[in-house]
């Protein structure tokens, strides 16, 4: 236990120091705005809400962070900004807490504990967003928090534990709809032992009373924290479960080296990006585990170090979610982030892959033994030291990791999206702001990120710039190549943004001999959500 109080503290101070180096993402604003007008209509009756297309989204983590601002009174919008990351880090922070709690309770040991958390951390894209993701970080960290609660609720040692799982759970499905998972798989759960006749916690009876505390929890809470439910329960949650299903966002996506409409993705769209996105390491043992677990559930046993119960919840983690993205039709976009929360349950899978390892030790015996059991836990370790480098060299931009089996950033570049949401622009700002001193630099942004990333700046240098709609009026052109993939100005690079040798944004001068270029058309202005 002091080991894993010892890597979280680590945690927490490694994201004090660090979190006001992240830009701000394409969706932060639209977040923002969500959460004001929620707190407004609870607290003030402002029925602004209840026409915002958002409704139909959980609210409960931007309600969160909008009343920490307005309990702060916090003004300039660096300081909202900052805060809103330092708070997100601090969820996920919470969720690495009972991911070591999970892990160590499945696994019986705090050892595992500690190796699942240290996996859970050190992924690149999962780190980032940590800080920025107001969305699906958060949803991640719940669904930990939730799984770990289903666990005491199965265990049936109180009824507390099903009361406090269905108020989490109330929490998770205000978040995202998506959450339903995990009420689905514990009301399924506990149906069973009621039809068995057997299980933790009294039987049939013992089953029969937890999933009444678990609904009586969790029914009326979700209502109470998601406001767009208050005057509709049942209509307004099937609207918003149908606008999850069918959302109607349409535009390129870069995959595998073509332009695909987001409404046309394959069914392999986000299995690939987690292939692609994880330390190659992390997959190869997740493959694993996912073998050795449908083998164990098939042959009722496997030398896993978990019960069986415990695989069939990983799996149903992974494979329900993954698999309803897959048939559904439903639309994904920008890599793999709408399916963070699955993420942990791989990793328990590649946990599970080092404990089927461990086993072939005892099976082989001898010297092929020991070589089976070592290799991977020192292939892991070495491709963990790799990955924490990258994370260290292309700090504050871990948000564009890609693994071997690309190539690496440099491979996966012109092939995939590199900086979609456009955080690199922070970057891009300042660096524009040290080379210019001008009190007045005009800016003509290729999409809104470009601005978006200008509230985090210091007031003073903020007010340095000035964004114009026509790039004739415009000192300079900055990018992050969202959508523009051949056509660029006929003007000098000044400033970029660079990870590993690709360029994530750039900056070009549009000022010639006191004249401007007009190489550059006006662009329309795209709206992202």
């Amino acid at each position: 236990m002091a080991a894993g109080v010892a890597l979280v503290a680590a945690l927490l101070v490694t994201g004090l120091c660090v979190y006001r180096d992240y830009g701000i993402s394409w969706d932060e604003p639209t977040q923002r705005e969500y959460g004001r007008k929620v707190y407004e209509y609870v607290l003030r009756g402002d029925d602004e809400l209840l026409a915002d297309r958002h409704r139909v989204y959980g609210p409960v983590f931007e309600l969160l962070l909008y009343s920490v601002e307005r309990a702060l009174g916090i003004e300039d919008l660096r300081d909202v900004y900052l805060m809103r990351h330092l708070v997100t880090f601090v969820m996920f922070a919470v969720g690495v807490v009972f991911f070591y709690l999970l892990v160590a309770r499945m696994f019986g040991t705090w050892k595992m504990g500690l190796v699942g958390t240290a996996l859970l951390v050190v992924s690149p894209r999962i780190f980032a967003h940590a800080f920025y993701n107001s969305k699906d970080i958060p949803l991640m960290a719940m669904f930990i928090v939730c799984m770990y609660t289903l666990m005491l609720c199965l265990d049936g040692r109180s009824l507390r534990s099903s009361l406090a799982h269905g108020a989490c759970c109330a929490v998770l499905v205000d978040m995202r709809l998506m959450g339903m998972l995990v009420p689905a798989v514990t009301a399924a759960c506990l149906l069973y032992e009621m039809a068995a006749g057997r299980g933790a916690g009294g039987g049939r009876r013992g089953a029969a009373l937890r999933l009444g505390v678990f609904c009586a929890a969790l029914i009326p809470l979700t209502v109470l924290l998601w406001p767009t439910l208050w005057t509709d329960p049942v209509g307004n949650f099937m609207e918003a479960f149908q606008a999850m299903r069918r959302f109607a966002w349409r535009a390129t996506v870069l995959f595998m080296g073509e332009e695909v409409w987001s409404t046309e993705l394959p069914w392999y769209y986000t299995t690939m990006w987690i292939l692609i996105t994880l330390p190659v390491m992390y997959v190869v043992l997740a493959l694993t585990g996912l073998m050795a677990a449908v083998r164990g559930l098939a042959r009722r046993g496997a030398r896993l170090g978990v019960r069986r119960r415990e695989m069939l919840l990983v799996l149903t983690w992974l494979v329900v979610p993954l698999g309803f993205v897959a048939v559904s039709g439903a639309v994904v976009y920008d890599t793999w982030r709408h399916m963070f929360f699955v993420y942990p349950a791989i990793v328990l899978l590649a946990l599970m892959g080092l404990a089927w390892v461990g086993a072939q030790r005892r099976r082989l015996g001898g010297l092929p033994g020991r070589l089976a059991a070592l290799a991977p836990p020192v292939l892991l370790a070495a491709n963990m030291c790799a990955a924490a480098a990258f994370m260290i060299r292309s700090h504050p931009h871990q948000n564009v990791f890609f693994n071997a089996l690309v190539g690496g950033v440099g491979g996966a570049a012109g092939r995939y999206e590199m900086d979609y949401w456009g955080l690199s622009y922070r970057r891009l700002l300042e660096s524009l702001l040290e080379k210019d001193g001008r009190s007045r630099i005009a800016v003509h942004s290729l999409n809104e990120p470009g601005y978006y990333n200008s509230f985090v700046l210091a007031p003073a240098e903020r007010t340095r710039l000035v964004y114009v709609d026509n790039p004739s009026a415009a000192d300079y052109y900055i990018t992050n190549f969202r959508w523009e993939r051949s056509t660029l100005p006929e003007a000098a690079e000044c400033a970029a943004v660079v990870v590993d040798g690709v360029t994530l944004s750039a900056a070009y001068s549009l000022r010639r001999g006191g004249g401007a270029s007009s190489s550059l058309a006006p662009r329309p202005k795209q709206y992202y959500d």
